[in-house]
């Protein structure tokens, strides 16, 4: 389960749009390494883990939470990520 807030997702939504990269939105650049191509070629992005608040345990049906989830984080590599995809 991941979970952004409104007033994070709107900050990156706004500065994305003032970056005016064509064909993307912020989840894409979220990420704190570069995305990659899993075995059917399609990019795979990694997210810190303080937007995941948790997962189901396919097996068990429970939900399991972190611990580490922080619902207003606002991930310096954002901007960093805005400025290496424009130059």
């Amino acid at each position: 389960m991941i979970c952004i807030s409104n007033d994070v997702a709107n900050f990156y939504s706004y500065e994305l749009g003032k970056a005016a990269i064509p064909n993307c939105s912020f989840e894409n650049i979220l990420t704190e390494t570069p995305p990659v191509k899993n075995d059917n070629s399609d990019l795979v992005y990694q997210l810190s883990s303080q937007f995941i608040k948790g997962y189901v345990n396919h097996r068990t049906d429970a939900i399991v939470k972190n611990p580490g989830f922080d619902p207003l984080y606002n991930s310096p590599d954002f901007l960093k990520n805005i400025g290496l995809m424009k130059s």
